[in-house]
């Protein structure tokens, strides 16, 4: 099991790639040993770090772009700004407070949180998604909580989807698989609840907003 590898930066970009390698090198920072695993230690610039693949990876930055690439373990991002792009992991906790974060896929959970900013997320076995402002996307879940204040919120579920969604404002889009019948409970104090599924006992569709529009198709 590869040791759990720490990126602690001021400011600058950040790359983290999984590769078919046994050792962790880094080019901008300088690596040494903490308590839990290895620390990589940058300034204000740019760092590059490779890591064997399946390492559990925290990275901490107060404000940069954040890339990690390749198959990765358990990944834990927090930054105060920036763009945080995550390709593929066994999980991913994913905070900043503006920015954009872009999960590609993740296969436990995944979860993510903004005050101001873009969240997309391609597919994930389960998804928290908390965002103030913005937008949030997400491919393809079974299980899904996404709380928002003012926000467009599109999401595909699968054939017996596990979703409960609640807003303040905004939009609320939900694709199921065509033929699925869930169960769907939708409520707006304002707005306009449009439902083409039939409904059945295949999961659960739960949608609560204040003002906006909630749209559940099969799609």
């Amino acid at each position: 099991m590869p040791e759990r590898v720490t990126v602690v930066a001021r400011s600058g970009s950040v790359s983290v790639r999984a590769a078919a390698v046994q050792e962790v090198s880094a080019q901008g920072a300088s690596v040494s040993r903490g308590p839990s695993g290895l620390v990589v230690g940058g300034g204000s610039h740019a760092v590059h770090v490779v890591v064997p693949e399946g390492t559990d990876v925290v990275v901490g930055v107060a404000s940069g772009k954040v890339v990690c690439e390749g198959a990765l373990g358990a990944v834990t991002i927090t930054a105060r700004s920036g763009h945080v792009i995550v390709e593929q992991a066994a999980s991913v906790d994913a905070r900043t407070a503006s920015g954009r974060i872009d999960i590609g896929r993740c296969d436990g959970a995944c979860n993510t949180l903004t005050k101001s900013g873009v969240i997309k997320i391609g597919s994930a076995a389960a998804v928290d998604v908390s965002a103030i402002s913005g937008r949030v996307t997400i491919g393809a879940v079974a299980h899904a909580r996404v709380k928002c204040v003012s926000s467009v919120v599109k999401l595909t579920t699968g054939p017996r989807p596990d979703v409960r969604v609640r807003t303040i404002s905004g939009a609320v889009e939900i694709a199921v698989p065509r033929g699925a019948r869930p169960r769907t409970n939708l409520r707006a104090k304002v707005g306009r609840i449009r439902c083409d599924c039939e409904v059945g006992d295949d999961g659960l569709v739960d949608v609560e907003t204040v003002s906006g529009r909630i749209s559940v198709v099969c799609d």
